[in-house]
């Protein structure tokens, strides 16, 4: 389990399953106000099936992420496929789906792939109100998923929603501004604007020119259309009586966990919005950025995609009065500007932004296969691609850049990820150097896939250094050290330890090593060498080594540490006989 939260969220679903306590989450000894339960219902639940302990646990904890994700890819396949075609659903699946944060959400026990199922849902439900659907099924739906998204993250998931219908409203504003001012006789300012629309209806739907006039007609003739708001007004009370069934709907899916959870832990809500008010304004454990950070992440986050920001963008600009487009573009716009000021800033706050952007990316895609459009060809984008290929050779010899400092290393694994990442650079820049857009681009995204599987398969798992938790927690097993009270770790910041031990080890700081806490000191300490070594020496002559394991701290900042599994000398009594 990865960095910090992986294991924090996985232990807390796992004591949830184990005390059968499914109201109030907890995370060790005290109750874990970062998230409300869904994710630990989701996780717990798969626990049931698939077992709680090492890597049965590990795996039982990723499962809803990976099945959110592969339902949010199956629901945008055939929304885009109704909407806009199979092939701009294609290579729409295919770019979000071989997306690093995608992937990444995908294989992590955090919300962010369970929310984004949520997300997406409300999103398209929007896309339908906007453009004239009433029915109540819509308007049930998307309540549902606004219930359900508010138990996994509390109001992000209307907070996305609200920031996306604002940018439609600020495009519609816009959109009324050029009809004024078409009216008013200034066609020559219009007339490109009605271009634009044309050959982006023409693009998008590939119809024939009879529906591109139809299409022109409506955006010239009809506004109201364009904006969503429907051929007619609809009666005051019908509207009204849906957004109350919505209402009760949310409540009715949030509200009786808020009453269960106040009545066993008064404090919970309490500190639960004080920890949300505090990720708003400040950042919390270090990840403060000033706004902009998504703006420069989202290069990451998009690989291998990223080459194709720009055309994405500049197509929803480009044909922002085509409703696809239109949507597309506030989806991602209006949830960027949220999380940019939001004062704790994480590369995968972004994520609910790349569907829509991935829609508009497979556009470009497809203007490019088809000869419409030349970005591809030009000078600029070659350099980039160039670029592009040089920054994936480079991550492909990573691995033996950390063979300087640890031993042993998974060569054969080394070796196919090296010249894995080699093949697609190399392969990639060739077939847009000889103007072959489509294969380029389908080796891209399969290309991610196929080094991303060999990563989680071949490598990972046989990096030792990687996996200091778990061989310092077989340690602490063998030695028989499960009981609670009778381990610590300290001066090692890492909950998979704990996690991968069974739960009962906690944590302490270097200051733990004093005399003043000799009456605390367990029958075992899982300890940095460096704080070993600073402790007094008749502190260390209470205990001998029994194990060492060398590794790399990739999220206590980045440093090489060697854990030493130390047994208090002599006979002392465990927690379970001084209980008795």
């Amino acid at each position: 389990l990865w960095d910090r939260d992986e294991p924090r969220y996985a232990q807390c679903s796992r004591q949830m399953f184990q005390s059968g306590d499914w109201i109030v989450p907890r995370l060790y000894d005290a109750p874990r106000i970062n998230k409300p339960p869904l994710i630990y219902w989701c996780q717990a639940a798969a626990m049931r099936v698939f077992g709680h302990e090492g890597d049965a646990g590990a795996f039982a904890a990723r499962f809803p992420s990976s099945l959110a994700m592969l339902c949010t890819l199956a629901i945008l396949a055939i929304v885009i496929t109704r909407h806009a075609g199979a092939e701009q659903a294609f290579w729409t699946v295919l770019v979000f789906g071989s997306s690093g944060l995608t992937i990444m959400a995908a294989k992590v026990c955090l919300t962010d792939s369970v929310l984004l199922l949520f997300t997406m849902i409300a999103q398209l439900c929007l896309f339908a109100i906007w453009r004239g659907s009433r029915s109540w099924g819509v308007v049930t739906l998307l309540a549902v998923a606004l219930g359900l998204g508010g138990l996994t993250k509390g109001p992000f998931i209307l907070g996305v929603v609200a920031c996306t219908a604002v940018a439609l409203a600020a495009f519609h504003f816009l959109d009324n501004f050029i009809h004024r001012r078409a009216a008013r006789g200034d066609a020559r300012e219009f007339e490109p604007v009605m271009a634009g629309a044309n050959a982006g209806a023409e693009r998008l739907g590939g119809g024939s020119p009879s529906s591109i006039d139809s299409t022109v007609r409506t955006l010239s003739e009809a506004p109201r259309e364009l904006s969503g708001q429907g051929p007619a007004p609809r009666p005051f009370w019908l509207s009204v009586a849906q957004i109350l069934l919505g209402v009760f709907i949310v409540l009715a899916i949030v509200v009786p966990w808020i009453l269960a959870v106040h009545h066993r832990e008064p404090n919970f809500l309490g500190q639960m919005f004080h920890e949300a008010k505090d990720h708003l304004e400040e950042g919390k454990e270090g990840h403060h950025f000033p706004p902009g950070y998504h703006l420069v992440v989202v290069w990451l986050d998009f690989m291998p995609w990223s080459l194709l920001l720009p055309m994405a963008i500049g197509i929803g600009i480009g044909n922002w009065r085509i409703p696809q487009a239109r949507f597309a573009l506030a989806a991602v716009i209006g949830p960027w500007v949220m999380v940019e000021f939001i004062g704790t800033k994480l590369p995968h706050y972004l994520l609910p932004a790349l569907p829509p952007l991935a829609f508009l990316a497979a556009w470009a895609i497809r203007d490019c296969i088809s000869g419409k459009a030349r970005d591809m060809q030009s000078r600029l984008f070659l350099i980039g691609a160039g670029i592009w290929a040089s920054v994936v050779a480079c991550v492909g010899v990573l691995p033996w850049w950390m063979a300087r400092t640890f031993r042993p290393q998974p060569w054969g694994a080394m070796i196919v990820l090296t010249l894995g990442a080699l093949l697609l650079a190399i392969a990639v820049y060739w077939l847009f150097r000889e103007r072959r857009a489509g294969p380029a681009l389908a080796t891209t995204g399969l290309g991610m896939l196929a080094l991303c599987a060999a990563a989680c398969t071949l490598f990972l798992p046989h990096a030792a250094y990687l996996q200091t938790s778990k061989r310092v927690a077989n340690d602490l097993l063998k030695a028989g050290a499960t009981h609670k009270g009778e381990v610590y770790m300290v001066d090692y910041k890492e909950p998979s330890l704990a996690f991968y031990q069974g739960g009962t080890l906690r944590e302490r700081r270097r200051e733990f090593l004093t005399p003043r806490h000799r009456a605390e000191w367990p029958h075992w300490l899982a300890v940095t060498a460096d704080a070993w070594n600073e402790a007094a020496p008749d502190i260390r002559r209470e205990y001998r080594e029994i194990a060492r394991e060398k590794g790399w701290a990739y999220s206590d900042q980045a440093r090489v540490v060697e854990i030493l599994v130390v047994e208090k000398i002599g006979p002392v009594k465990t927690a379970s006989q001084t209980a008795k």
